[in-house]
């Protein structure tokens, strides 16, 4: 396995928000043209809001270094601001068609739970956003599966057919933090569990 299927192989249990849009082959097919010639650009929010995407954690571990009070103010009000543009942009997915779903993603591919069966081969537009930072990217993809779930519902599994590598990078940046910090919270579980006994 190369080192780039390694990358895109990792996978996560994550909340995101989504859209789905079901096109047909046809679109498809223009759609990627479009795209490939540069007739049709996908807008994501990081180009909408650069600004929100911008990390500021290895500078408060900086400043944290030299002035503790002061990095701990820093970080309280980074906290507080980011909760509140969650709550705005929050309002603002719901306008637009997006719904907030417990989704098992990697960069080949994502699978959701939703109430309506797709036939295997159906082509989608997908929005998906981030949580918590809500970054923003558009991807093409095929049904490869769907899985009929106990309460009616369907499990579907979608395979990535066209995503910028700009967004399939930022994507697996995503999915090593959400992995890292996984790790981190069963093993603080364990360690508490542990610890009890």
């Amino acid at each position: 396995m190369s080192q780039q299927e390694k990358r895109s192989s990792i996978r996560v249990k994550s909340k995101v928000l989504l859209k789905v849009i079901k096109i047909s082959p046809k679109e498809y097919q223009t759609r990627v043209e479009n795209f490939s010639t540069g007739k049709e650009t996908p807008e994501t929010d990081s180009i909408r809001y650069p600004v929100l995407s911008y990390d500021i954690k290895p500078q408060l571990k900086k400043i944290r270094e030299k002035e503790e009070a002061l990095a701990t103010v820093l970080d309280v009000l980074d906290q507080k601001l980011s909760f509140i543009i969650q709550k705005f942009r929050q309002e603002e997915e719901e306008e637009k068609g997006f719904t907030e779903v417990e989704a098992d993603i990697s960069a080949a591919g994502i699978a959701f739970v939703c109430r309506e069966c797709m036939d295997a081969g159906q082509y989608l537009e997908l929005q998906i956003g981030l949580m918590p930072d809500y970054f923003h990217f558009l991807a093409l993809g095929r049904v490869v599966r769907a899985t009929p779930l106990d309460d009616g519902k369907w499990c579907i599994g979608v395979e990535f057919t066209w995503i910028t590598e700009d967004d399939r990078e930022r994507l697996i940046e995503y999915l090593f933090q959400r992995q890292v910090m996984q790790l981190k919270m069963r093993r603080m579980k364990r360690e508490s569990k542990e610890q009890r006994q």
